[in-house]
Order: structure tokens, then C-alpha cells, then sequence
């Protein structure tokens, strides 16, 4: 990840911080999730939550804990929906050395704010995600977060569409009802 460009990233959040509202939903991840168009998918199912994307192209775990302040703290959010390790998959990071960041990582957003936390699954099925993803599901266990596993929408011809899909349930921040899912189709 380019500095200027990271901090960049980073100005524009701390301004769109100054207006927003507390109490959201932030999206933290690396590549996938920055790519994602979350606000775009959020309005086509609509969802009427206030969320934020605070996701950086090329994030590691390492780089996403320098910036949670303005990425995360800031926004003070009721939810978070983290999807990060893609960089350390795929350069092949040990499992348990990414999996000890992840925890570290996990422990201090638990430690700053009272959120909901849901970690969602790396989007690969090669075998090194595989192991990586089946370690996160035991992690959150360990450590009262929520797994997503978004893995099956790789079967799909429109995996964006899919994963949103899966995603969009645990958003609300009230139980949803008959009505509520059929307005989401």
C-alpha cells in the first residue's frame, strides 16, 4: 500500500467522519472489501442503515491496526464487518502468525468500543484460504465475534450480488420479519 495513497484514504475518512453519524455500520477490509460497492449494493437491497466503508486496497492486519482510529473508533460504530488476511493469504503468511494478528486485531477493536463484530471469510478456495478460513471460524468463537463464511458465492455467476446477499442479514440492526426480507429481494 502506497503512503500517499493511504494517507489520502485517510484524510478523505476523517472528513466524511466529521459529518457522519455515530452509531453505523463500517466496513474494514483489504481488497475485496474496498473493491466491493457496499453503498451501491446497500441502496439496490434496500437497506436503510447508515453504513461506512473504511476498507484500503493492499491492507494488511499490521496497517489496518495504525488506522483504526480514523477507519473504525472515530464513527464509533454498532457493527463491523472485518475482511482482512487476503494480503498475508496470499503471500503465504503462517496461519498462526496470522491468526495471532487477526486476535490482536479483533481484542483491540473489542477494547475501544461495545460493536458487534463479524469477521467474513477470505473470498478464495484455494487451499491455503481454506486452512486460513477454518482457523478465523475457530477464532471467533474463541473470542465472541461472529464468522460469515461468503466462500459459496464463488459458485456464482454474480459473486458481488451473492455475497452482499449473504451479508445484508446480519446488517439490521433489528430483527428482521417476513416483510422486511421480501422488501430485500
Amino acid at each position: 500500500m502506497n503512503a500517499n495513497s493511504l494517507g489520502l484514504e485517510i484524510n478523505t475518512f476523517k472528513e466524511i467522519n466529521s459529518m457522519a453519524e455515530k452509531g453505523g455500520i463500517v466496513f474494514l477490509g483489504s481488497d475485496y472489501f474496498a473493491s466491493l460497492p457496499i453503498g451501491e449494493l446497500a441502496s439496490v437491497f434496500n437497506l436503510n442503515e447508515k453504513i461506512f466503508n473504511r476498507s484500503l486496497s493492499g491492507a494488511t492486519i499490521e496497517s489496518i491496526g495504525k488506522v483504526l482510529d480514523d477507519c473504525v473508533f472515530k464513527l464509533q460504530p454498532s457493527k463491523i464487518f472485518v475482511n482482512l488476511g487476503e494480503v498475508e493469504t496470499q503471500n503465504n503468511m503462517d496461519i498462526s502468525e496470522l491468526i495471532c494478528a487477526y486476535e490482536w486485531l479483533l481484542y483491540t477493536i473489542h477494547g475501544k468500543i461495545s460493536a458487534d463484530i463479524y469477521v467474513i471469510s477470505i473470498m478464495s478456495d484455494t487451499g491455503h484460504a481454506k486452512e486460513v478460513n477454518t482457523a478465523l471460524q475457530r477464532l471467533c468463537s474463541e473470542v465472541n465475534c461472529k464468522y460469515i463464511d461468503i466462500t459459496p458465492a464463488l459458485n456464482f455467476t454474480k459473486p458481488n450480488l451473492h455475497v452482499f446477499n449473504i451479508i445484508k442479514f446480519y446488517v439490521h440492526s433489528h430483527p428482521l420479519d417476513f416483510a422486511d426480507i421480501m422488501s430485500m429481494r
